[in-house]
């Protein structure tokens, strides 16, 4: 019994602090990249961007893709959603307990908050209409919005995947004319925990 208890012990000091280790390895290398050069077009896995939300202190690059190796990296752009800068709904997914844990805080998040985005397109500022709890399979919270909008999603409660947590904030920076309107595919689901 002593081996397997320290084993299970082992094994969920290594899912919540080992996996953070490797986030913020991860982010360091994102960071060396975005510091070169935003990139022009989403490689999947790759630095897309800088996220900063500071009612929750989290200012952390996020990676093209929803995959779990993907957000292992930090929070993930649903493909197929909005880019920033574009017309449309910005889909953003992060881990709640694992992996650096970036959305550990997100439930903090009030209407009226801030939430800046900076890509190779330019700085988005965006103001948090509203924050609520939905079902895993609410898949209407990535569809394309009328206005600029952003959508941040990740599990909740804590240490479970039963539902999504969910904040939704709206573009108050004006787009370019040149990026309006585009067609965009339903995205992959992602893989949180």
């Amino acid at each position: 019994m002593i081996v397997g208890g320290l084993s299970l012990l082992a094994a969920v000091g290594w899912r919540e602090w080992g996996t953070g280790v490797q986030t913020a390895r991860a982010q360091e290398t994102l960071r060396v990249q975005l510091d070169q050069a935003f990139p022009a077009h989403p490689i999947p896995g790759g630095a897309l961007g800088l996220l900063s939300i500071p009612r929750i202190q989290l200012d952390m690059a996020f990676v093209q893709g929803v995959a779990g190796a993907d957000l292992a990296k930090g929070p993930g752009h649903y493909p197929g959603t909005a880019l920033p800068g574009h017309a449309g709904n910005v889909a953003i997914a992060g881990h709640r307990t694992t992996h650096g844990a970036p959305f550990w805080s997100l439930d903090r998040i009030r209407p009226g908050d801030g939430i800046t985005i900076q890509t190779h397109a330019g700085t988005f500022v965006y103001r948090v209409a509203w924050v609520r709890t939905v079902a895993s399979t609410a898949w209407w919270i990535t569809e394309r919005t009328d206005r600029p909008s952003l959508t941040l999603s990740t599990c909740t409660p804590r240490y479970t995947s039963r539902d999504r947590l969910v904040v939704r904030a709206i573009e108050v920076s004006d787009l370019p004319a040149r990026v309006r309107g585009s067609s965009i595919p339903r995205p992959a689901r992602p893989v949180l925990t």
